[in-house]
């Protein structure tokens, strides 16, 4: 029996999954970061917490590993194992990628709670491996919104460049 194709979320609905996530880590930010009273709302967005906040363990290995893919061996950057409740993260790429990585994740958690075991690869060369399928572009929409929130985004844009217009 064929199933129906799943339907892709909008850019709405990840941006509200996200907004929701955030809105969770600010109201337990004293509970979360009890000896940091003054802390940012940009501070608050640590994937490492957010995963807390929804029962899962975070831990940051020294590698989760190669595997190949046709040509190229890819590194796994990121893994969500819904079993053991628990996300992982490679050590092996820069901090900005494990960031992602991490926020990556938390949106295969959020967006698809179909899905037993995910990863987040990452060529050798640190580069995407492969082509996209719709869980992993709306993973990573997740992630984008979840850590560079619109109205942060903006208020910042606004503070340096005393203005809130983009013009080239």
């Amino acid at each position: 029996i064929p199933t129906s194709p799943r339907r892709r979320k909008t850019d709405a609905e990840i941006e509200a999954a996200a907004r929701e996530l955030q809105r969770k880590l600010w109201l337990r930010r004293t509970e979360l970061w009890p000896k940091r009273p003054d802390l940012s709302p940009v501070l608050v967005l640590d994937p490492s917490k957010a995963s807390e906040i929804l029962g899962y363990g975070f831990v940051v290995e020294d590698t989760l590993g190669l595997y190949q893919d046709g040509a190229k061996k890819v590194g796994v950057a990121g893994i969500i194992d819904r079993e053991s409740k628990v996300i992982k993260i490679s050590r092996e790429f820069d901090p900005q990628v494990q960031t992602f990585t991490a926020a990556h994740e938390l949106g295969h958690l959020v967006l698809h709670p179909e899905m037993a075991y995910m990863h987040r690869d990452r060529g050798v060369s640190g580069v995407a491996a492969g082509q996209r399928d719709g869980m992993e572009y709306e993973a990573d929409k997740f992630a984008a919104f979840f850590l560079m929130p619109g109205r942060l985004v903006q208020n910042a844009f606004r503070e340096r460049f005393l203005t809130g217009e983009f013009v080239i």
